[in-house]
């Protein structure tokens, strides 16, 4: 990698870092924050009384995984584990608690170092990830979504990555698997990735069904690994919370329009978007890159245009229409973004040439 695109992906890294720190200290209490923040706390008394039957049994907020809620177990105040609060109400900002801002702390990291790994693939999708209003807000505060984000740019890029010279064995394939594994730990929507990328692999790169389920076996090694309430009774558990979720979503009005507003303009669902520092234009120019860019990708086999078809069905039918849902496709839609800006980009070059060229 040469040294201008190393100063790209510096400034770019400090740009999403800044946008995500001012998140975090002009944005209240968010809604959900106080959930996760409570259960973070039923996982932080377990683990200081190194009690495994209280850590696999918390019951709080149990239709999410709680991988990541254990991480924000681990940066809790000390001295906050008996005095925290159980409810912070949405919109309270005088003074947060220590432990609500480490735990903000860790979704900036994930979200700056997202934006990094989507860099390294395409500068341009990395500023898209860097910028786009939802993924900074989201990366910003303490909700469970830039742990996953992070974790599906890693297996994305791991998959991409072709295998050592003259070897047929690809180390990355693998990798991937662990990735994705760690994903659905962090929240159960981003299973679907997995699913689209076992296709792209069987049209694609014609990877054989053997190789795909041991591929499986070990992100569901990995999941299982870090999922410890399903623990003591796998099938019942999972199956519980699974079943939330749809129960959640019954008889919810929902339009298969919501997720393209909420991609054309995020700040309309955006509950205390003073956070946010950049003028909305911004997500409009990403957006109307963006939607043609997929048929690009498309055109282009690439893993980046089905996982993006796929996340916006998803966003269209699934009836509980939370803007942090459409997460799932955020880095396939930076993809598609910059995909299109470089076609434009191309043409405009192309253009420019010939009326020099003709010119002369």
């Amino acid at each position: 990698m040469n040294f201008k695109k190393w100063g790209m992906l510096l400034c770019l890294v400090l740009v999403a870092l800044a946008l995500r720190i001012h998140v975090a200290r002009n944005v209240p209490v968010e809604v959900d924050e106080d959930n996760y923040l409570s259960a973070a706390l039923d996982y932080r008394r377990g683990l200081d009384a190194r009690d495994l039957y209280a850590i696999t049994h918390v019951q709080r907020n149990y239709e999410h995984p709680p991988f990541v809620k254990i991480l924000y177990a681990l940066t809790m105040d000390q001295q906050e584990v008996d005095s925290l609060p159980r409810k912070l109400y949405p919109g309270f900002m005088e003074k947060l608690p220590t432990s609500l801002d480490r735990a903000r702390g860790q979704s900036i990291f994930s979200g700056v170092l997202t934006a990094f790994i989507v860099g390294l693939m395409n500068p341009f999708a990395g500023l898209v990830m860097a910028t786009q209003s939802m993924q900074v807000y989201y990366t910003g505060v303490a909700y469970l979504d830039a742990l996953p984000v992070l974790f599906i740019s890693l297996m994305a890029w791991a998959y991409r990555h072709k295998p050592p010279e003259n070897r047929s064995f690809n180390p990355y394939f693998w990798l991937s698997a662990i990735f994705f594994g760690a994903a659905v730990a962090a929240k159960y929507p981003y299973a679907l990735v997995g699913a689209v990328l076992i296709t792209h692999a069987l049209v694609y790169r014609h990877h054989s069904l053997k190789k795909l389920v041991l591929w499986g076996l070990i992100a569901v090694a990995v999941f299982f690994w870090l999922n410890p309430y399903i623990w003591p009774d796998p099938v019942a558990r999972l199956k519980a919370q699974l079943t939330f979720h749809t129960d959640y979503g019954l008889g919810r009005n929902y339009s298969v329009f919501t997720p393209w507003g909420q991609m054309l303009y995020p700040r309309q669902d955006i509950r205390y978007d003073q956070g946010l520092v950049l003028h909305p234009i911004v997500d409009l120019v990403f957006f109307l890159l963006a939607v043609p860019g997929g048929y690009v990708l498309l055109r282009q086999k690439s893993l980046f245009g089905w996982w993006l078809v796929a996340g916006v069905l998803f966003q269209m039918l699934w009836p509980a229409q939370w803007i942090q849902h459409n997460m799932i496709m955020i880095v396939p839609y930076s993809f598609s973004a910059a995909v299109m800006f470089q076609r434009l980009v191309q043409q405009i070059q192309e253009k420019s040439l010939w009326i020099t060229s003709n010119s002369n």
